[in-house]
This record gives structure tokens, C-alpha cells and sequence, in this order.
């Protein structure tokens, strides 16, 4: 800002004046804030505050309990209620400035949504919510208008619904409705059901019922009961309906069949595969836990011939008749199993490689489809396979071959897993620009090497030196005698350079204070310390005597320490010197000087309550004023000042008549000292009057015009004796009076 200086004496109470003190001035510029637009959210929300402030100011946001970070010009706010946010702003100079910005926090509305329920499938159900503006239902395809307050919901299967609300404010908020949808199941047990002519048969629906008709009503025990009986002798075919406990109603049916024919299955006719196991009968076999059965021939069983499915290992062809009883009905059926030999496959290799490595499965046999057990619970249908174990270990690999008629082979391999390779990086870490770093590798492997090679002295080195400028990630990749390998990451961060603003070199005077400053960083040390304010802040002050180059080591948040600095020039001194008088006249008295000041460009004369800016000043005289003070500035600001005191007209006269002004003549013609003289600026002549008296009083001269000189004589001629004589000067309005003595 601009600079200047303030001048400033006291008066005692008889009225004289003190030494002038000189105090030098810096006004630091205005400067302006503004905190943002105010704002409305909901509660909940984050709003973020962006502030306009110069740079190099130092901020701070208040209250602090609700914001992210209440040193930055944009941090983000979460109120939970109308809040009032206050943005100071702090120059270097330790001015400060405000200004707020208001956040109003509205309430999440208060929504009241329909209960949950329970509907049967394919109903449809009318859903309500009391509050909001806006409204969103989802899943939307359920809904007969998903943006209305009371929608038609349709659901095939349970779901849970939700709706999204907004209110007049714009704060929106959710609720759900859980629908439970009623399926539809298939409520009759064992259908169809058998039995011989003559017999009967409990029919039933499953038990979560609460109400039952049968239909038709023809040979049954009852129509409304979970459990009933049927004593029909020809088959009939019997229908139920059946309501739940939420009123949905479900519709079955169930064959009854009445034979003396017992329908027995033995079967599919099949190619069984030469070596495997194969189970003979339906499913069931016959219906009815009260029927027998027995199969012929008996050969290959692997179970007694008269239980319904049979395991039989045959070795060739046969066909088997499976025959039941039940009282008096019979039934029988008959399968005929033909031989097929298994596809041929090839032995497998075992497989030696690194654990995490991917293993390849070849299969060089001809078959429709294949299939790998890996050993680990994983497989593949496919011929040729790429796994990859998670473990080290041994693991036993399974092929399985299968052919157009369903016979398979299999096969066995070993997988045997190497150690773990082992490849561990240390170094992550954060640096500070122009840092250097070591990272590191550890691990079983044999040889190490690291990538990207920019930066590192050693790129195959198990601790190389790091030296970057833009953060890295850096790869190393181990291998061992088997060619297995790992690889491991570190990561180098090199933290961003603070936003520094040193102030500019510049100049002061010897012996001034100047305000350094600084900004960027958590702590400051300034260098040398001699002449400072205070050396551990960001804006001391400094007072020195010759040209100066203050260093400051910033250390930042990041604990990162960046250098900088700035000169201070001394500027040339002036050396103030003047004269001055009082040079008075008939028509007025002027107070005139000179000015012998060195290396001054610049001039201020303080004349009582009054400054000039004259290199030269020359200006009416005042009587009332006793010094006059000259301030000289050097073109850089410096300045150096003088006080004189004035020496008053009438002082002066007073003087001139004390040193100047003969007191004895002698004007007795020898041409020494024959006039009494007083000696009178010639522009004082025409206002000056000098009359001289013998000592009874009597006037003997007056002087006329600008002669004020007395040769001895009086008005008439004589010459007056010698003796004491007496004179009155008068000098424009001021009088002075003495005596003098005339010899002859």
C-alpha cells in the first residue's frame, strides 16, 4: 500500500515547542470477501460453500463442527438445522474481513404408506401414501401409474414395493410395502393312485387348507375333509378345491384308477455300458406299497430280485421280466439291456509346475464329450482345459470320456504344485519433491527386476535407490530355477508443492521495520534471525541496517520443507540541511531560505500548522511560529529531517541595533567616524524614522527619506556639544530606543 509519514510536536504551557517526532506510515490495501449465495437443503444432504477470497489470504469458516474443513475457500457443509456460516479472511498484513453465508436445513417429510399384505396370485391391490408432492413407485411395471399417491400394484410373486416421495420443499424421503403373494401349488398327494377291483383308497390334499370340497361325490367318504375314501370300481378321475387362511382359492384333481391289471414297469429298454451298474424298474415300479414284485432271470444282481429297482453289473445282454401281485390282480412287464463297451482313453501325464500358475489339460482321445475333475472341486466339460490351483499341494486330476451311447472311461493324473514363490516389495510411501528413497524386494525367488527402469539406479536390484519427480508404482517380478513367477507392487506418492507467495524483493530504509511475508505452509523459519520480529512466524517484521537476503524454510502440512527468500535493499539516505531568515519589508516580512540537502528528491517544510512541498520555500512570515523543519526524501522512500529555529524581525533589529549600531561619533571634520549611522535594509528605508534628543529633551534631528544618518548638527545650523544623547529608531511600527555619546 501506499507509505507516508506523520510529523508531530507538543506545545508547553508557556508555549514552546517540543522536539518533532517522525513517524513513518505503510496503509495496507482494502481488500473484499464474498462467502457465497445462501442456500436451502434437506437434512442429511451436503451443500458445498464456495467462497471468492484474493489470493494469499488466510481463512477460516466458523462454526467448525459441521464442516469438512474450515481453512479452504470451499469446503463442504453439513448442517443438521439453519445455520449461519462466517468466513474471516486474513491478509498479510493482519487485516481481516467477514462475511457470511446462510444455510436453511428443511426436514425429511414425514410419510405415512399403506401396511404390508398378503394377496393371492394374480390379485391386485390398491396402495396409498398421505404425504408429498412427487411420488415414484418401483418396481414401476407393477403399478397401474407408479406416480401417483394411490396406485394399483399387481404381483405375481412376493415382493417388496417402494416409494420414493418428495414434498414442497424438494426433501424427499422413502418407505416400503412388503406384498406376500399366495402361489398356486399342486394340493393332491400321490396322483395317480391305483388299486385292484373290489379294494378302496384314501385320497388327500396337503394340510394348509381351511376349507375342502370334493367333486364329484360319487364313492366318497366325504366331500370336505383333508383326507377321504374311495370305494369306486371303475377309474374316475376326482377334482378338489381348497381355500387358505388368507381366502385364496386353489382347484385340483387326482386319478383314481381301478384295474385287476396291476400297471407294473419294469423299464426302458437300454445300452448299458460293459463294467457299470445299472437299475432296473420305473418310477414307481407298481403303484402301492402293498404290491410284491419278482424279476427272472436273477443273473448280475447286486440285489435281492424281489425289491422294485434292482442294481444288476451285467457282463452281457439279457432281458428281464419283472411280475407283481396285489390279492388278486397280477401285472408284469419286461426290459431288455444290451452291452456296449467303454471309449478307449489315453493315459495321462503327470504335471509338475509353480502354485497360481495356469495348468493346461490336454485330452488327445476321440469321444462326444468330455470331462475334468480338477482335485479342488472345480471342473470342465471342455477337451482341452486351463486351471489354475489356489494352493500349493498334490492334487489328483480325473478325465472322464463319454461316448454317443452314454459310456464313459476315466483316467488319473497327479498335479504336483511347487512352493509358493514369494515375492514381497516394501516402500510404499509419500515423498516430498526432490526426496530420494530406497525400496526393497524379500521372497524365495532367484533373481528380481523392477519396472518401470526410470528412476532407480538398479532396476535388478533387490534395493534400488529411487530419485523421481512424479509419483510412480512401481512392479517387481521374481523368478525361481523353475521358471515360476510372482510379482509385487510398491507405490511412490510424491506429494504436491504448496501454493507458496513469498513477498517480493524490495527496499526499505536503514533502520525501518518492513513486514515480510509468506504463505503455504504449517510452520516458518526465517533466516538470519538477527532483526526480526519473530522468526517463527509467516509475516515478521524486519529492521535492517544493510541490504539483507532473508531465506524461509516452509514446512508444510505434509511435514515437506521448501525454501525460499527474498532481498531487501537499503535505499540511498538523505541528509537534510537549510538555512532561513526573516527578510522583512515596508509592505510585509517574508521568511525565505535554502535548501543544501544531499541526495533529497522529494521536500516537506512544516511551517507551524502548514506543509509546503518547495524544494526552495519562501512564504509569508508568522510571528507566532518559532522553528521551521525540513523533511527530505530519497527517491526510495527514505527520509531525513532538520529543525531551525527562527530568528523573529524584531529579535533581528534588536540584534542589528545591539552589534551594529555605533554608541559614540566624532564629527569633528577628520573624516573618522563623523556620522552616527544606524544600518537599515534599503526595503525598510521609506518605513523607517530616526529622531535623536539632547538630554533635556529636545528634539535635534529627524531623518527624511531614506536618510537615517545624524553628522552632529541641529535643526538650525549649530553643532551640538559634546555630551550623552538619546535616539528613537522606529521601524515600520516597531521602536527601539538608546544612547550615544558625541565627542568633538
Amino acid at each position: 500500500g501506499p507509505t507516508g509519514s506523520i510529523s508531530y510536536h507538543a506545545l508547553s504551557p508557556f508555549g514552546c515547542p517540543s522536539d518533532t517526532l517522525i513517524q513513518n506510515v505503510t496503509i495496507s490495501g482494502s481488500f473484499s470477501i464474498n462467502a457465497g449465495i445462501n442456500d436451502t437443503i434437506c437434512i442429511g444432504d451436503t451443500v458445498n460453500l464456495s467462497a471468492t477470497v484474493p489470493l494469499g489470504t488466510q481463512i477460516s469458516w466458523a462454526p467448525t463442527n459441521s464442516i469438512s474443513n474450515p481453512n479452504i475457500s470451499n469446503p463442504d457443509a453439513f448442517p443438521v438445522q439453519q445455520t449461519t456460516y462466517i468466513l474471516t479472511a486474513t491478509d498479510s498484513a493482519n487485516c481481516t474481513v467477514q462475511d457470511s453465508v446462510e444455510i436453511i436445513v428443511e426436514n425429511i417429510p414425514n410419510i405415512v404408506v399403506s401396511n404390508d399384505t398378503n394377496i393371492c396370485a394374480g390379485d391386485s391391490i390398491q396402495l396409498f401414501v398421505s404425504t408429498g408432492v412427487t411420488y415414484s413407485w418401483s418396481p414401476a411395471n407393477l403399478f397401474s401409474d407408479p406416480n401417483i399417491s394411490n396406485p394399483m400394484a399387481t404381483a405375481d410373486s412376493s415382493v417388496e414395493l417402494v416409494v420414493f416421495i418428495t414434498d414442497s420443499t424438494g426433501c424427499g424421503g422413502l418407505d416400503t410395502v412388503n406384498v406376500q403373494v399366495q402361489q398356486e401349488v399342486h394340493i393332491v398327494e400321490n396322483d395317480p393312485i391305483w388299486y385292484c377291483e373290489g379294494d378302496s383308497a384314501n385320497i388327500s390334499v396337503s394340510d394348509n387348507s381351511v376349507s375342502v370340497v370334493w367333486s364329484p361325490s360319487s364313492f366318497l367318504s366325504s366331500t370336505n375333509q383333508v383326507v377321504v375314501t374311495t370305494t369306486a370300481n371303475d377309474s374316475i378321475r376326482y377334482f378338489v378345491s381348497i381355500t387358505d387362511a388368507i381366502g385364496c382359492v386353489f382347484s385340483d384333481s387326482i386319478d383314481v384308477l381301478v384295474d385287476s391289471i396291476i400297471p407294473t414297469v419294469a423299464g426302458l429298454s437300454s445300452v448299458a455300458c460293459i463294467g457299470d451298474t445299472f437299475v432296473l424298474g420305473g418310477n414307481p415300479t407298481v403303484p402301492g406299497s402293498a404290491t410284491s414284485v419278482s424279476w427272472s432271470p436273477n443273473t448280475f444282481f447286486l440285489d435281492p430280485d424281489t425289491v422294485l429297482n434292482p442294481r444288476i453289473l451285467p457282463t452281457s445282454g439279457a432281458t428281464y421280466i419283472v411280475s407283481s401281485v396285489n390279492g388278486q390282480c397280477i401285472g408284469s412287464d419286461s426290459i431288455t439291456i444290451s452291452l456296449q463297451p467303454k471309449p478307449n482313453i489315453n493315459s495321462l501325464a503327470d504335471i509338475t509346475s509353480c502354485a497360481g500358475a495356469d495348468i493346461t489339460f490336454t485330452s488327445t482321445d476321440f469321444a462326444t464329450n468330455y470331462t475334468w475333475l480338477f482335485g479342488d472341486g472345480d471342473s470342465s466339460n471342455t477337451q482341452n482345459a486351463i486351471h489354475s490351483y489356489p494352493d500349493t499341494g498334490i492334487y489328483e486330476a480325473i478325465l472322464i470320456i463319454g461316448d454317443s451311447l452314454g459310456c464313459t472311461n476315466s483316467d488319473t493324473m497327479l498335479v504336483n504344485l511347487n512352493v509358493v514363490l514369494n515375492v514381497n516389495a516394501v516402500g510404499d510411501t509419500n515423498l516430498c519433491e526432490g526426496q530420494l528413497t530406497n525400496i526393497s524386494v524379500t521372497g524365495n525367488a532367484n533373481s528380481y527386476s523392477w519396472l518401470p527402469v526410470s528412476g532407480l539406479d538398479d532396476a535388478n536390484s533387490t534395493n534400488p535407490l529411487v530419485n523421481i519427480n512424479t509419483s510412480t508404482t512401481y512392479i517387481v517380478t521374481g523368478i525361481d530355477t523353475n521358471s515360476c513367477t510372482a510379482s509385487d507392487t510398491v507405490s511412490i506418492v510424491i506429494l504436491n508443492n504448496p501454493l507458496i507467495n513469498t513477498i517480493n524483493d524490495t527496499t526499505s530504509c536503514a533502520g525501518d521495520s518492513i513486514q515480510l511475508f509468506t504463505s503455504g505452509g504449517g510452520s516458518y523459519l526465517w533466516t538470519p534471525n538477527s532483526g526480526l520480529s519473530n522468526p517463527n512466524v509467516s509475516n515478521p517484521k524486519a529492521f535492517p541496517l544493510f541490504e539483507t537476503t532473508y531465506t524461509v524454510q516452509i514446512t508444510d502440512t505434509n511435514s515437506c520443507i521448501h525454501i525460499d527468500s527474498t532481498t531487501v535493499s537499503i535505499g540511498i539516505e538523505p541528509t537534510a540541511d537549510f538555512e532561513v531568515w526573516v527578510e522583512p519589508s515596508c509592505d510585509d516580512i517574508k521568511l525565505k531560505t535554502t535548501n543544501s540537502s544531499l541526495n533529497g528528491s522529494t521536500f516537506e517544510w512544516i511551517y507551524g500548522t502548514t506543509v509546503f512541498t518547495d524544494t526552495i520555500l519562501e512564504t509569508d512570515y508568522n510571528s507566532g511560529v518559532d522553528s521551521l523543519i525540513l523533511i527530505a526524501y530519497s527517491g526510495n522512500g527514505c527520509l531525513d529531517s532538520l529543525t531551525l529555529g527562527i530568528v523573529h524581525f524584531s529579535q533581528g533589529l534588536e540584534q542589528i541595533l545591539r552589534d551594529s549600531v555605533p554608541n559614540v561619533f566624532s564629527p569633528n571634520f577628520d573624516g573618522i567616524n563623523e556620522w552616527f549611522e544606524i544600518p537599515i535594509r534599503n526595503s525598510l528605508h521609506s518605513c523607517t524614522e530616526l529622531k535623536v534628543y539632547n538630554r533635556w529633551g529636545q528634539l535635534l534631528f529627524t531623518s527624511i527619506g531614506n536618510n537615517h544618518t545624524w553628522n552632529g548638527f541641529s535643526f538650525d545650523g549649530e553643532q551640538a556639544p559634546e555630551g550623552t544623547y538619546f535616539y528613537i529608531l522606529t521601524v515600520n511600527g516597531l521602536e527601539f530606543n538608546g544612547s550615544l555619546t558625541l565627542i568633538r
